[in-house]
């Protein structure tokens, strides 16, 4: 009787320890505000435009959009005007940014024509992730020298300087880990 019971106690300590390990998805939501779109339906895609996956889709009144789901980590999203696919890449236009687990707030202007050499502005609160790709960013464009040792000690200093940040594994793993 004393096997039987250890045996219970240890598989059920068992079960519960791998549920604590185990990651699971997160509750997130974004709640925006897109002027001049000229659509009735709006485009979540996760990803970034080589092997994008539509997250979902959502009506758009009045300019304002809710989208609620899961994440299992801070994603990079596409917000667009349609279903993009390799076929209409080019017509489509959109806002890239990054989404996580918590509650987040989006406005934009809607842009009127795309440029890769600027890309539209926007404004979301309550992504760290995306706060912290959009300092990045900055400090590669204010660099003045922009050769790829000053581009690389830009990108070192960043990582050091946010060494919990989930975006400085990001840009290491896109700087150094990539073949």
């Amino acid at each position: 009787m004393k096997t039987i019971t250890k045996f219970y106690l240890i598989t059920s300590l068992l079960a519960v320890l791998s549920g604590c390990l185990i990651k699971t998805a997160d509750a997130f939501e974004l709640r925006g505000k897109l002027t001049n779109y000229p659509k009735k339906v709006v485009y979540l895609i996760k990803g970034d435009l080589m092997g994008t996956s539509i997250i979902d889709s959502c009506e758009v009144k009045n300019g304002t959009f809710l989208f609620k789901g899961t994440l299992s980590e801070p994603t990079q999203a596409i917000l667009s005007d349609m279903s993009l696919s390799m076929n209409n890449v080019r017509e489509a236009k959109f806002i890239s940014f990054y989404i996580e687990q918590t509650n987040m707030e989006f406005s934009a202007e809607w842009p009127k024509e795309m440029s890769m050499e600027k890309m539209p502005e926007y404004t979301l609160t309550g992504s760290t992730t995306d706060k912290e790709a959009k300092e990045y960013n900055n400090l590669l464009s204010s660099d003045k020298i922009k050769t790829q040792e000053s581009n690389m000690k830009i990108t070192i200093d960043f990582i050091k300087s946010h060494p919990d940040s989930y975006f400085s594994a990001i840009i290491f793993s896109a700087r150094f880990l990539a073949s």
